[in-house]
């Protein structure tokens, strides 16, 4: 492919609800008045959209920005959805302020590996920020060869980046390398999800990667690229997935704004919320669902936590996590106030990470990298158990009796993965009662 202008969708999400502190208070509401004005009180918490409500992102049905001076699949426009008003990203982080904290988000767009080099990379996030009303300067997470190259020294000024909708992803530049992140940075200027991939050129560590496709131009002689996960609050930046994917592949990029220098923390959570964790030890199959649960209560115990938690696993064949729980109770949050998701039943859909990844201990650690894996035993927290160990009574390690395992640090593998034998240690998702 020889050039970066190949642009395959800008998608416009319409009709969905996207949650926001008011005025840097908390979530919680009890009226209409007590939110922002294009946003409306749904069950004790502000949300911006939503059918009926106020509106969605996007501009119309196929809806889309245009960015890098491509053409889109679905036309132009950063107008309303049918339904209400707009998502105004300009409230969180979109206007030069120096109250406000940055803007960061994923294109939509997607392009090959030849961007024209890192300049082109960011004339093609001024676009998609002018495209969507978000002033001030950005630049591309984006890494190219050489000792000085690397990514993250590009933003060693600016501090405090939050997504569109308000969310925060990381305070400092060293909580984005070392996978410090409250929410995923997976929201396009607009508002809508983004895609799987992101170019980035770059290691965990913001460092450049071996792979920087030819320092992104174009007919790149280097034959690979490094990608980021956006879904992921470790492999945002460096997916050992895809770390050498050709350059002819289309992937979007990390915009960041480099403008500001405001910290940035979790609004806090609902006074009704529930804590849950990741466990900080490993624990294999063998003692039953029982045994779990103590490890859970001896982790919660050690960190100061009260209440009762249970494991978040299915008990037996057939049998849901979620039946252990009481899904009309208050939502769940992790210990440093990020909301998993926003009601109690939210957070037992199909991806169950629907908001933010549940990679952070009782101790307020994010989960080391050795730790990914959690034992699960269903593909979500509402489904039967399927692959549960036996129901967690077994020890083989022949392969003929098996767990399915999720990863903490992944929005959409949180509960759902491969399935592994019973004797191998894995982690736990932890539930308060």
């Amino acid at each position: 492919m020889s050039s970066v202008r190949r642009v395959v969708a800008v998608l416009a999400l319409a009709g969905c609800e996207f949650v926001r502190a008011p005025d840097g208070g908390s979530y919680a509401c009890g009226s209409n008045a007590d939110c922002r004005g294009n946003e409306r009180c749904s069950s004790g918490l502000c949300v911006v959209g939503g059918a009926g409500g106020g509106g969605g992102t996007g501009g119309g049905a196929a809806g889309g920005a245009a960015a890098g001076g491509g053409a889109t699949a679905g036309g132009a426009a950063a107008g309303g959805a049918a339904g209400g008003a707009p998502i105004d990203p300009g409230a969180p982080c979109g206007t030069v302020d120096a109250g406000l904290p940055n803007c960061m988000f994923v294109t939509p767009a997607r392009y090959d590996g030849g961007l024209m080099g890192r300049d082109g990379a960011d004339e093609i996030c001024q676009r998609h920020a002018g495209s969507a009303g978000l002033t001030g300067t950005y630049r591309a997470w984006l890494s190219v060869s050489g000792p000085d190259g690397g990514a993250a020294a590009r933003f060693g000024g600016a501090r405090g980046w939050v997504r569109v909708d308000g969310r925060p992803v990381a305070d400092t530049v060293a909580d984005l390398t070392a996978g410090r992140l409250f929410y995923p940075p997976l929201l396009s200027e607009l508002g809508a999800r983004g895609g799987a991939a992101a170019w980035t050129g770059s290691t965990r560590a913001g460092q450049a990667s071996a792979a920087t496709c030819n320092d992104w131009q174009p007919g790149a002689a280097s034959p690979a690229g490094t990608l980021g996960r956006p879904q992921n609050t470790r492999d945002w930046s460096f997916n050992p997935v895809t770390a050498g994917s050709s350059c002819d592949q289309l992937a979007g990029l990390y915009c960041l704004g480099v403008d500001r220098a405001q910290a940035v923390a979790p609004p806090p959570a609902p006074g009704t919320a529930r804590r849950a964790f990741v466990t900080e030890a490993a624990y294999p199959s063998g003692g039953g669902v029982a045994a779990f649960d103590s490890a859970c209560e001896a982790e919660a115990d050690d960190a100061g936590l009260t209440g009762a938690f249970l494991a978040l696993v299915a008990p037996a064949a057939g049998v849901a996590a979620a039946s252990r729980f009481d899904l009309d109770g208050g939502p769940w949050a992790r210990v440093d106030g990020v909301l998993l998701a926003f009601s109690a039943g939210g957070f037992g859909t199909a991806s169950m990470l629907t908001d933010a990844t549940l990679s952070v201990t009782a101790r307020g650690h994010h989960h080391p990298d050795a730790g990914d894996a959690v034992w699960t035993g269903a593909s979500s927290p509402t489904s039967g158990g399927v692959h549960t160990c036996a129901g967690w009574t077994s020890t083989s390690d022949a392969g003929t009796v098996l767990g399915t395992i999720g990863s903490a640090h992944d929005l959409q593998n949180g509960f759902s993965g491969p399935s592994q034998a019973c004797h191998l240690p894995r982690g736990l998702y932890c539930l308060q009662q």
